[in-house]
């Protein structure tokens, strides 16, 4: 699989919180600085959320829904083009479910 691997635990060890200002680990953080980019330099990108234990949803709406509202991303290009790895199948699926429900337009 070609494409970049994001491991979130080194780059978010302790992913929570909404903006920046809310302190180190931010979905503004991770989105602007870490997954935006690689979405404007690769066609795939994989998040390995392996090891991290729990985040919040104001993390995950940020992240995901940040992409849609600020860099005009579609709900249907980011379920194409981010794969998901986590410890268990339970926890990537409410991560795909958070990705899916945060990228729909009102």
């Amino acid at each position: 699989m070609k494409g970049k691997i994001i491991e979130v635990k080194n780059t978010c060890p302790y992913p929570g919180g909404r903006y920046r200002q809310h302190g180190s680990g931010s979905g503004e953080e991770f989105r602007d600085d870490v997954l935006q980019p690689a979405l404007e330099n690769e066609r795939l990108v994989t998040l390995d959320f392996s090891g991290i234990y729990g985040m919040g949803e104001s993390f995950l709406e940020e992240v995901f829904g940040g992409l849609v509202r600020i860099h005009g991303h579609s709900e249907q290009e980011l379920m194409a083009r981010l794969n998901v790895i986590a410890d268990t199948d339970t926890e990537r699926s409410l991560i795909v479910n958070s990705i899916k429900s945060y990228t729909k337009l009102p």
